[in-house]
């Protein structure tokens, strides 16, 4: 069977997956991991939808990350002493 989402625990244990029996499911109760989103859409356009989930989650770690940057960039330039002038 494969799966398209897997989460495991830290201990390598499964917590949840999104597998065929969701995207190929004629049912209308989705009980996985994928919280519905793919549920019965067929295995292309839940590839899709991961794709986009995993971009989505990629831009906003870069968005945060570089906003922390920002940050601390402002803090330490706000510690440097002013230059004298003339």
């Amino acid at each position: 069977m494969s799966a398209l989402i897997e989460a495991h625990s830290s201990t390598g244990q499964l917590i949840g997956r999104c597998d065929e029996t969701c995207y190929n499911s004629k049912g209308k109760r989705c009980n996985c991991i994928c919280g519905g989103r793919n549920h019965g859409i067929g295995k292309i356009r839940a590839m899709r939808n991961n794709t986009h989930q995993a971009e989505q989650v990629a831009l906003t770690i870069a968005r945060a990350t570089d906003l922390q940057a920002q940050i601390t960039r402002l803090r330490y330039s706000q510690q440097l002493p002013l230059p004298l002038t003339d």
